[in-house]
Parts: C-alpha cells; structure tokens; sequence
C-alpha cells in the first residue's frame, strides 16, 4: 500500500504547540471512512487499495442534517501535481454536504458529526475537500474547524488551499491529530463545521466532502482498547454426542422407534390394569362400609356406551349372557353373581349383594378377592384375553 498516511515533517496537534510526528515506526489502525454527501463507496469502487466508504449520515448530530451537494455537471476533478489520485476516490470529492443557502441559519448552528472511539489515545483525522459548486474564488466560503470542542482551523478556505482563484474541481485534504482522554472505555469525538464571519465572506456557509479516522499506536506500540467486550464463550464440543450421518445406523434407529412403541404399550396395560384393581378395591370397601339400604347408584360403564340407568339395570338369575354381562373391551365382563340376595332384583350395583364377579379371558375372579390378584396376572389376562 503506498505510504499516504505518514508525515515525517508533523501533523497538526488540535490543542498543542508541537506538531504530531507521523512515520513508518507508527501503526494505524482504521476507525471509520464516510462519504459525507454522497452514498457509500464499496471496496471495488475504491481506486485500488480496495478501501470501504461509508454514507455520513448516521453521524450527524441531531436534526442539524445540513445540504447534500452534487458536482455541477461541468465540473471536472483534477488533482494536484503533488497529490496522487489514488488518495481518495472521485466520488469522494463529487458529492458534499454543506450548511445551506441561508446565511441566518447557518449563523446559528455547526453541521456537526458524532464518532465513537477508544479511550486513551491519538487519532489521526483527514479531511477531505473539493469546491463543486459555484464557488470559485478566495474568501467566497471561510469556516472554522472544531475537533473536541478545540478549533483545529479557524480559516479554512478551500478554493484557497486548491491554489487560488478558478480552482474549483481541485481537491484537497487536511491531517490533523486530536488527543482522546482516558475514561471510559469508548468517549465520542466530536467534528463541527461552524461559517467564519471574521474574513467577511460572501457566503456564511462551511462544507466538507470525506472523513478518514485512525487510531494511533501508544506509545508503548499498543492499540488495545481499554476493557474489550469479550468476544461470545465457545459451547463445549463433545464428538460422541454428534448426530450420525444420515443414513447412518438407520437399522439402529427403526429398532429404537419400535421398541419405544412396545415399550410405551406394555406401561399402558399396566397402568390401566392397576387402575381396574383401584376401582375393583374402592367398590369393595364402599359396600362394606355402607349402611344404607338403597342401591348406592354405581353401575359399571361399557367402553362402547352401552351404560345402563340405576332404574333399569336388572338381570335374572338365570345367568344369562344378553342380560348379566356388560361388555368391556372383549376381554372384561362385569357379571351379577348368581347367588344375589334377594329383595333387591338383581340391581348389579346393590351395595347389599354378596358380590360381583368378574371374567377376564374366562378366567372368574371374585371381588371380594381381588386382592390377591397380581399385576401380573391382570396384565397377562389383559394382553391375551383368549389364551392367543
């Protein structure tokens, strides 16, 4: 890259009486670049050092927005015999922004602009300048320059520093170095264009075309920011706990789904068997406990919807399948025990019955018994109602 930052003769120190030494034992580290006017300029519109420019206008203080210019279209850029074309590129130096038309109001405001930097160090700023418009000669447009509220220059005048009148078109740029305090890990800089009224111009107006911002090495050749965000903690990575390829142990991974499913069934079954022997318990109790002579009103319940009103549940005592047995899942049947007490016809939920019988698979099982009745013997029954 050529050397176009570097001033062994010095720099302008903003605040100081001694010029600021700038030379290849100094490192830069780049801040920010604006096309203040104009849009931003992408690496490859950069004249070959591939530099990114950017749009000025999320740094403008408040509503203070100023007035974009463009180059008339007569208005060619020619660069100076001791400037390099290559130190910015021409659509730098084409747009502007400059204060506007109205002298009273540009009285009355700076066209300001906001930078966040670190804390602690010097910043090299160069500024960029073209006259594109109808500005062409000596003291037509003087403007002060402030760099943290400390006047850098209080007599810039472009078409002077272009070589004198008729050299609209010239562009020009202006390095000035701007000490930043320690404090907080990041402070704003500020730049603030004000017109000068001292040189009695023509017009009260200031403009500016480009911002370029380094950061100096310290002293101590360090460019480190004081208290860095830290950059986001790196999860752990455990090789084994990654996912297979795809189709990888896709065998592995049927089996796995079909035996979850199994799984999954068998806890049903057990599960709903020990809910029957809890209903099949608490029934039992209820009737011991009772001392009421009515029906209590608990009938069982079909899993079809076949449930039947405490006013219309009899059977006879004939034991027959139509009227003693309620089905339940083809497997389950509630049946009136045949030796009912009599004097209450036979209503299955008589709390005074001797008991209730169930078959499961063929297999009778007394109430009164049911304690006896393992788990796993409900579950089998269950799973195989028919001996299948």
């Amino acid at each position: 890259m050529p050397d176009i930052y570097s001033n062994p003769a010095g720099v302008t120190n903003v605040g100081q009486d001694v010029p600021f030494i700038i030379d290849n034992a100094t490192a830069l580290e780049d801040v920010l670049r604006l096309n203040v006017g104009g849009n931003s300029i992408t690496p490859s519109g950069d004249t070959g050092l591939f530099r990114s420019w950017s749009d000025d206008q999320i740094y403008l203080y408040a509503a203070a927005f100023g007035v974009p210019e463009s180059a008339d279209p007569n208005v060619k850029i020619r660069y100076p015999s001791e400037m390099p074309s290559y130190i910015a590129p021409d659509d730098v130096y084409l747009t502007a922004r400059s204060m506007g038309p109205y002298s009273n109001v540009n009285l009355n405001y700076n066209l300001t602009w906001i930078f966040s930097v670190d804390s602690g160090f010097n910043y090299l700023v160069r500024l960029h300048f073209c006259e594109i418009s109808n500005i062409t000669k000596i003291n037509q447009r003087v403007f002060y320059i402030f760099l943290n509220n400390q006047t850098a220059e209080e007599e810039a005048d472009v078409i002077a520093w272009a070589g004198g009148d008729g050299n609209n078109g010239v562009p020009v740029f202006r390095d000035y170095v701007v000490m930043v305090p320690s404090g907080p890990p990041q402070q704003d800089m500020w730049l603030a264009l004000h017109p000068n009224q001292k040189s009695k111009p023509q017009y009260y107006d200031s403009i500016l075309n480009g911002v370029e911002i380094f950061k100096i090495s310290s002293p101590n050749d360090n460019l480190a920011g004081p208290n860095p965000i830290p950059a986001p903690k790196q999860d752990n990575i455990d090789p084994s706990r990654a996912r297979p390829a795809s189709g990888s142990g896709s065998g592995h991974s049927k089996t796995a789904i079909i035996a979850g499913g199994v799984s999954g069934g068998v806890v049903l079954a057990i599960v709903f068997g020990f809910c029957v022997l809890a209903a099949s318990r608490r029934h039992r109790q209820g009737k011991e406990a009772s001392s009421s002579d009515g029906p209590s009103g608990w009938l069982p319940l079909s899993l079809y919807g076949n449930s039947h009103s405490a006013g219309s549940a009899k059977t006879n005592t004939t034991g027959s399948a139509d009227d003693e047995e309620v089905p339940f899942n083809a497997a389950y049947k509630g049946k009136k025990d045949p030796d009912a007490s009599p004097g209450y016809d036979g209503i299955v939920a008589d709390s005074r019955s001797s008991g209730i019988s169930m078959s499961i698979g063929g297999r009778s099982l007394a109430s009164e018994d049911s304690d006896g009745l393992t788990p796993s013997a409900v579950f089998s029954q269950i799973m195989n109602p028919k001996g299948r």
